[in-house]
């Protein structure tokens, strides 16, 4: 009986354990899209700014060539 408890014990803190690390990790997954779309929001902005319309089209469909926009826009 005693193993049994101890048993159910375990089940039980292993599964809020479980619970809790999916909730930390789509709390993760939020900030960083957060996070993303802010930094994207604001290099939009700079590149209106700067008049470079076609590089806000352009970044939209080129991850690569938005990370260098991001490198040369310091965000």
């Amino acid at each position: 009986v005693e193993s049994v408890k101890r048993d159910n014990d375990w089940r039980e803190k292993h599964m809020q354990y479980e619970m809790n690390m999916q909730d930390a990790m789509r709390e993760g997954e939020v900030r960083g899209y957060e996070k993303g779309s802010s930094r994207t929001a604001r290099l939009s902005a700079l590149l209106v700014q700067d008049g470079r319309y076609e590089d806000i089209i352009h970044m939209g469909n080129d991850e690569k060539y938005r990370d260098k926009l991001f490198e040369e826009y310091g965000v």
